[in-house]
Formats: C-alpha cells, structure tokens, sequence
C-alpha cells in the first residue's frame, strides 16, 4: 500500500511524486509528463486534482492555467 510520500510510474513513462494516503494522492504532489516535463503540481485529494495548484497544457490552445481545482476539473 502506498501511503507517506514516493513515487509512482506509470506504463507510459510519466509519474507522479509526492504525498500518499491509504493507496491515494492526497495532499501535494507533481504529475510529470513521460519526457520529465511537469504536467501538474499543487494539491491532490482521492487521486485527482483538488485545490490549489497549476496544470500545464501540452498540444492544446492553453500553456499554464493557475487557481483552484475541483474533482480534477478546473
């Protein structure tokens, strides 16, 4: 079980680091791109994107977006 604070990788190369409660990303924590480039940082809760942080947009019509996240939307 995960749970502290580690690093998970995923098939395709990109990975999240940062806080783990009970198998979930909970509290802070980076997602990064399969090229080590950051997807997203800031807070997490029940592995999506919840409260502050920042999402990097790659192959859209947006680079950076910065406020507050709800169930991983904007």
């Amino acid at each position: 079980m995960r749970h502290g604070r580690g690093k998970y990788i995923y098939a395709d190369g990109s990975y999240y680091y940062g806080d783990w409660f009970k198998n979930k990303m909970l509290g802070n924590g980076c997602l990064y791109y399969p090229d080590g480039s950051v997807e997203y940082d800031g807070e997490w809760k029940d592995d999506q994107f919840e409260g502050r942080g920042i999402l990097y947009g790659r192959g859209c019509d947006w680079t950076k977006y910065e406020g507050e996240f709800r169930h991983g939307k904007m």
